[in-house]
């Protein structure tokens, strides 16, 4: 840690200079404007934070909702898939919460209760449990008070042999505290609602949450603070869903596998914890939910119920990992259809990605799209770099639901012809006619090399 944590930090603070330097060909100053830029394949669409007192408008002079949020006022903004976006500070406000301040909490919010136009969420007040989530474009519930959600636990963490690698499956049947809410307050407005919470567990640990339902969305985003101080303990979070499969999948570098739910065999009994990257699902073929994560990777999906790993508390090697701090965001997102059929992919990429913001720049106007390539379509853009072996460009990409599926690609002017390649780009399979649409089978992964 004494080596790496340096060595990091020295790399993200030169990616930051680069990308400032790439902005200032991209951006023109503008104190009265603020850009986004979205790296994802998908469109976002969420709260951004906004410079303090500021009403907003579209670089084309639309209004935009405004609230306060407790690290500042926020709106709801739109970014295109792998384009800017500038926000304008607006002469008008344009109604919803005044920035610098939080509106009084409505008598639904008081009752800790989340809803919008798709979704209603409510909430135990002793201890923020999930106790019913009806999605109303489904018309299913799929949380109940007989199996609430969001059950934040503490178990018993001492491995028969290596404590900071092993997870015993009996640690499961160890438990010994539940998080309890020691205070909580509700937050309304015309871009989201939230609950803000602090809640105490085990022998001294604290755990802020903030938990939001945007206008417009289903996904429950719980952004967590934890003081941790635990010794040989383990934190997790559970979510007992409405929804019978056999199968839950998880998320693998370019694709998803399929684990069991049940016990039938060793081999299955021996799968307690699995590793999910973005997101785990269990799905019927009409409805389902997901738990997505920013950065935990540790998940059990058995029988109906979804769960994650979130802090451990080893001794050895390090005496005080993970003590002190740590930030992380899980979500919930109920959904319509299977999981190659519904928004989850999108929705885990805009919850690890999120946006980059450039405070005092606007978009010139030839800037929108700054690619020499452009791609639409249910395919994700993973890779625009430099060739290993020849002047040229390379992109690469793939199909991530496992069903085939077509995409279209359009060069800017001048940016070269598209030929195929392999994933090492030591074979040329021959120039691509743009004119026609990309073909992909499920999972599949193309190269191509933009050569001019």
């Amino acid at each position: 840690y004494d080596e790496q944590v340096p060595r990091v930090q020295a790399v993200v603070k030169r990616l930051k200079e680069l990308q400032a330097e790439a902005a200032t060909t991209l951006l023109a100053p503008d104190s009265d404007a603020v850009s986004f830029f979205n790296p994802s394949s998908t469109p976002f669409r969420g709260a951004l934070p906004l410079p303090s007192g500021w009403s907003a408008a579209t670089q084309d002079g639309a209004p935009l909702p405004v609230q306060a949020s407790p690290d500042g006022p926020v709106a709801l903004v739109s970014v295109p898939p792998l384009s800017f976006a500038t926000i304008r500070r607006a002469e008008q406000e344009f109604g919803g919460a005044a920035p610098g301040r939080c509106p009084d909490p409505s008598a639904a919010a008081a009752q800790l209760v989340l809803e919008n136009s798709l979704v209603r969420y409510v909430f135990d007040p002793a201890t923020l449990q999930l106790v019913e989530c009806l999605d109303k474009e489904t018309g299913r519930r799929l949380v109940t008070a007989d199996e609430p959600a969001n059950r934040l636990e503490l178990f018993e963490d001492i491995p028969h042999c290596y404590d900071a690698w092993d997870v015993e499956e009996y640690a499961l049947d160890m438990r010994t505290d539940t998080a309890r809410v020691t205070s909580v307050e509700a937050v309304s407005g015309p871009v989201r609602q939230g609950l803000v919470a602090t809640l105490s567990i085990g022998s001294a640990t604290t755990l802020r949450q903030q938990i939001w339902l945007e206008e417009g969305s289903k996904r429950l985003d719980f952004v967590t603070d934890a003081d941790w101080h635990e010794n040989h303990k383990f934190l997790r979070v559970a979510f007992p869903v409405a929804v019978q499969t056999q199968e839950a999948r998880f998320e693998i570098q370019y694709g998803s596998v399929a684990r069991p739910t049940h016990d039938n065999t060793k081999w299955q009994h021996a799968q307690f914890e699995c590793v999910g990257h973005r997101y785990a699902d269990l799905s019927e073929h009409d409805f389902g939910a997901a738990l997505l994560n920013d950065s935990k990777y540790g998940y059990r999906a058995k029988r109906n119920e979804l769960s994650l790993s979130l802090l451990r508390a080893p001794t050895y090697p390090d005496a005080d990992a993970d003590r002190g701090p740590n930030h992380f965001v899980y979500a919930f997102l109920p959904h319509a259809g299977d999981l190659a059929s519904s928004d989850v992919l999108a929705h885990a990429a805009v919850l690890n990605q999120g946006v980059e913001r450039f405070e005092g720049m606007a978009l010139r106007p030839s800037s929108a799209s700054p690619l020499p390539v452009r791609v639409d379509g249910p395919i994700e853009f993973a890779v625009l770099k430099r060739a290993e072996k020849e002047d040229c460009l390379v992109l690469r990409l793939v199909e991530l639901r496992g069903v085939r599926s077509e995409a279209r690609v359009t060069l800017a002017p001048g940016a070269g012809r598209l030929v195929e390649t392999n994933l090492m780009e030591w074979e040329d399979l021959g120039e691509v006619d743009v004119s026609r649409p990309l073909e992909f089978s499920p999972f599949a992964i193309r190269t191509f090399k933009l050569v001019k």
